[in-house]
């Protein structure tokens, strides 16, 4: 694909993300350049693919937010829901950030890192999916409170502190969560006492990978769960193209 006409394809999707985010992070130098990779790297340039597979889905999870007030940006103007991982980001045990899916499009994935092995050593990066029908309680205390409670004893320190980012220059910056949770709403209570919800046991086959050992803009910088999916999708890219 031409450079020329990589760009504008890059601008038509961002452009299509502007309207839930109302604000430049979609515009971002940032933001397109994660965006490019993710369509050179998972989806070997061809963007009918990407917008079928990636854009299409990613509009969708963002109305269905949008409709159970999941909140893309803070009050401050700081975003919550990033498009493509944070710049430069290593976690410590505490932090946590949302994404939108790119294993599999269409999901609300958080990251966060974790004690692992009884507390001896720390995962950076646990990936988990938050479930569609939790859309409307997934940014609140009580579900996070209900998550820590699901860990056990190492559990009370998990998803303390989200990773945003920050305007004008939409770099990494860090907010206490307690500062900025919504309220679970009363009819809710009761559920989240007798389900489970966000699970932190989740794993995924890389999930010991650190952002020591991945390759700067690597397909792997993307991985947001265990999923065939990938192998799928090459599979009727190449078909299609033959």
């Amino acid at each position: 694909m031409a450079q020329q006409s990589l760009n504008d394809c890059i601008c038509t999707t961002t452009r299509s993300f502007y309207p839930y985010y109302q604000c430049e992070y979609t515009n971002s130098h940032f933001v397109k350049e994660g965006l490019k990779r993710l369509l050179s790297d998972r989806y070997k340039d061809d963007f009918a693919f990407f917008t079928n597979h990636f854009v299409h889905p990613t509009l969708s999870l963002l109305s269905r937010l949008k409709d159970q007030n999941f909140p893309l940006c803070l009050r401050n103007g700081k975003v919550v829901l990033h498009l493509v991982p944070p710049q430069d980001i290593r976690m410590i045990i505490g932090e946590f950030f949302y994404q939108v899916g790119h294993t599999n499009p269409g999901s609300l994935v958080v990251k966060f890192a974790k004690y692992e092995n009884k507390g001896r050593t720390v995962n950076e990066l646990q990936r988990a999916t938050v479930d569609e029908k939790d859309y409307d309680i997934a940014f609140t205390k009580e579900y996070f409170d209900q998550a820590r409670s699901a860990a056990g004893t190492l559990g009370d320190v998990l998803m303390r502190t989200i990773i945003v980012a920050n305007h004008p220059d939409w770099s990494t910056d860090k907010e206490d969560a307690v500062n900025h949770l919504q309220k679970c709403p009363e009819h809710r209570h009761g559920r989240l006492r007798s389900e489970s919800h966000l699970s932190v046991e989740e794993s995924c086959d890389d999930k010991s990978i650190t952002s020591e050992q991945v390759e700067p803009h690597s397909p792997r910088e993307n991985n947001d769960s265990c999923s065939s999916i990938d192998d799928v999708l090459m599979r009727q890219i190449s078909s299609s193209s033959g």
